[in-house]
């Protein structure tokens, strides 16, 4: 509200154009003081008044007068106040919990006096923001199941309705972070400074957890299955604890542990005797005195399956590549590698011979730069494997590519167009992952084993060389691609028939895993592409046109349960503008957002622990072309549990990038001082001048024009 005006009138014109106002003056009223014919005084002087002010206008102009005037208003900051109300803020040290002890500094006198003069937003969070007021902290609710700090920073901005006049933000919180995005980034995105408080100690509380379970491989009927889990513990040194490995209600093993402050390794063996989905539990008996006791069991999902993967892997003689991919491919225990090296034209070592029983036994196809002789006599083969369904994947040579053009049979199931008196170019060329392959299954799955969000591909020495002028199919997904002009495809994957193929277009793949291995390599990168290249073409696609899952079949409590699509036309061609809904036993459901190139993606939150089964039904144009089901567990562990250690470095980096100051529990004072929450004067200059705006003289024009109708109107001349 404005506190007070100040006023200003300047000329910048002569003074003497005002001084001739007075003439003006009594020159209107000697010219009205005898009037022909006689009128009455009230018309008289009206008369003068018009002519007087018109005169007086025209001379103000002319002395061009300027009128500045100031409007000056106190205005007091907002402040967005943040308060962590997780699971973790409830854990006691010292005889009072975290949120209590942030609590009795919020709603103190002390806080609402060094805050006086500012408007306060005040939300506390968990998994998502939510309205609080001060003055009934001490009821608000501690818990949830995970701790989302940049999601409470966007939103808590978001409410904020005078974004100018916000001083910064206080966020008051252990610094515990377990889902969403990065808070760091946030804060540093949201364009005002955020001034932390810290809460906790980074003493670890006292808690006896399973932080990891998994298997080692995958597990096979009858074979010999190793499960490996983690346990974490804190203020329990010395004490004897009992773990226990179990599937529903059978009790499978168990171990005892002497607990250390800190991780400890776990290992169980047991041999699987029924295929097909597995959930086993690993459990550690709760102590007495734990702050949560939800993360002392894990579950473990295992599909076991009835045998291993068989490969048949296809060479045009010895080879470097040849040896590079199989040494890969035997790497992996999961899959069973049949090499077979051609001699000559069609015939193998061993007197092997191609038929299509051999190749219907495969699970997948991989052929090692395949030479002209190889590929006229078995390319029909090779053609009626894939059309069936089979999986190929062709890693390219120089005998392949500079052989001259590719049979038709193979150039047809390639995922590429091949141009026309172009081939192979000898340049070295270095590696970037391709637009479609950060969301295809066999990179993607790369990224997370390599556990980086960046591209590992770049880290790569170059290959030496490229098709030129090969482009993508239609639906066909370049997985990686050349770091040069052009951006040449290197790995493509595409749909041919009823199967699967993916081309390496260039040749010496091997250069890859060696040059890499020197120190600070990552030769692992290629060789898990292989791997998981493989068993990707050896899933053999479910009929129909739908394929529904879930990233995960088991999830902590907090955690989104993602879900993703499928979706393809008539021809099997990635189809886009489906509706695919997914409901939790026919009650609840979830819409997928249209990601491009037929996928679709939702994430289902604040699911509570439990096992759920879905059905997902997909429908374009009005009507349905598919349906998908399947099962997922929410377990009890949830996010929040599997750390409940303070983190002031993570609220330091928050105040860093924001601009704001970190400070600990003890100094929230001196966080409100650089916070500076004080009050503004604002002053808003304005100015009014007479002379260039043309109201001054429109105002005159109708003055005379009045003057004259009074004048007509009394007969006047």
């Amino acid at each position: 509200m404005a506190e007070w005006l100040d006023f200003q009138v300047r000329l910048e014109g002569h003074w003497l154009w005002l001084a001739l106002i007075p003439l003006a003056l009594a020159g209107a009223y000697c010219c009205y003081r005898h009037t022909l014919p006689a009128v009455t005084p009230p018309l008289r002087w009206t008369l003068i008044a018009l002519r007087s002010l018109a005169m007086a206008l025209l001379l103000a102009v002319l002395a061009e007068i300027v009128v500045d005037w100031w409007n000056k208003q106190v205005v007091h900051p907002w402040v967005l106040v943040l308060v962590d109300t997780s699971a973790s803020m409830g854990v006691v040290e010292e005889g009072q919990s975290r949120f209590a002890g942030a609590a009795a500094v919020l709603a103190s006198p002390d806080f609402a006096q060094a805050l006086s003069s500012a408007r306060l937003a005040v939300w506390g969070f968990a998994e998502a923001p939510y309205a609080l007021a001060l003055d009934t902290l001490s009821q608000a609710r501690v818990g949830g199941q995970a701790t989302d700090l940049a999601r409470a920073l966007t939103k808590g901005l978001e409410q904020v309705a005078d974004r100018e006049q916000l001083a910064g933000v206080l966020l008051v919180s252990d610094g515990a972070h377990n889902l969403g995005e990065d808070p760091g980034r946030a804060a540093a995105e949201g364009g005002v400074p955020v001034y932390t408080v810290g809460v906790g100690s980074t003493r670890p509380p006292a808690d006896v957890r399973i932080a990891r379970a998994q298997a080692t491989e995958a597990g096979y009927l009858g074979r010999p299955l190793r499960l490996e889990a983690e346990l974490n513990s804190w203020g329990y040194a010395g004490r004897e604890v009992k773990i226990l490995l179990s599937e529903g209600d059978q009790l499978l093993d168990q171990q005892l542990a002497v607990l250390a402050d800190g991780p400890q390794s776990l290992s169980f063996e047991l041999r699987p005797t029924v295929a097909g989905p597995h959930i086993y539990q690993v459990e550690v008996a709760p102590l007495e005195g734990e702050v949560a006791r939800d993360n002392n069991t894990a579950l473990v999902f295992v599909q076991v399956l009835q045998e291993r993967l068989k490969i048949l892997l296809v060479g045009s003689g010895p080879s470097v590549d040849l040896a590079f991919v199989r040494r890969s491919l035997e790497a992996d225990s999961s899959l069973v590698v049949d090499c077979w090296v051609e001699e000559e034209a069609g015939r193998f070592y061993q007197g092997k011979q191609l038929s299509t029983e051999v190749l219907a036994a495969a699970g997948a196809l991989v052929l090692v730069d395949p030479g002209p002789g190889l590929m006229t006599a078995a390319g029909p083969l090779f053609a009626q494997y894939v059309q069936a369904g089979g999986g190929l994947l062709l890693v390219g040579g120089l005998r392949t590519w500079q052989s001259g053009a590719l049979p038709p049979v193979l150039a047809g199931m390639l995922p590429v167009e091949l141009a026309p008196g172009k081939g192979f170019v000898a340049q070295e060329v270095s590696l970037s992952m391709g637009l479609e392959g950060r969301e295809h299954p066999v990179v993607r799955l790369v990224q997370e084993q390599e556990g980086t969000t960046a591209d590992p591909w770049a880290q790569l020495p170059p290959l030496p060389g490229y098709l030129e002028g090969a482009r993508r199919k239609e639906g066909a997904a370049v997985l990686v691609e050349g770091n040069i002009e052009g951006r040449p495809p290197l790995l493509v994957a595409g749909a041919a028939g009823r199967g699967k193929v993916i081309a390496g277009l260039s040749g010496s793949f091997w250069r890859l895993d060696l040059i890499s291995s020197g120190v600070g390599g990552r030769p692992q990168i290629i060789r898990r592409f292989w791997q998981n290249a493989a068993k990707w073409l050896a899933m053999k696609t479910p009929a129909g046109r739908v394929r529904v899952w879930t990233e995960r079949p088991i999830h902590r409590s907090g955690e989104g349960v993602a879900f993703a699509a499928q979706v393809f036309d008539e021809l099997l061609r990635p189809q886009s503008g489906a509706s695919v809904a997914v409901s939790l036993g026919g009650e609840a459901s979830l819409q997928l957002q249209d990601q491009g190139r037929g996928e679709y993606r939702a994430v289902w939150r604040g699911l509570s622990p439990g096992e759920y089964s879905w059905h997902a039904q997909v429908q374009a144009g009005g009507s349905a072309i598919g349906s998908d089901e399947g099962h997922f567990v929410v377990e009890q562990h949830t996010l929040e549990s599997a750390n409940l250690q303070a983190n002031p470095a993570l609220l330091e980096e928050i105040a860093r990038l924001s601009g704001g100051q970190y400070r600990p529990l003890a100094q929230w004072r001196q966080a409100i001082e650089q916070l500076n929450a004080r009050p503004r004067l604002i002053q808003q200059h304005r100015t009014l001048a007479w002379w260039g705006p043309p109201w001054p003289l429109i105002l005159a024009v109708v003055l005379l024009a009045a003057e004259w109708l009074l004048r007509k109107r009394s007969g006047m001349l």
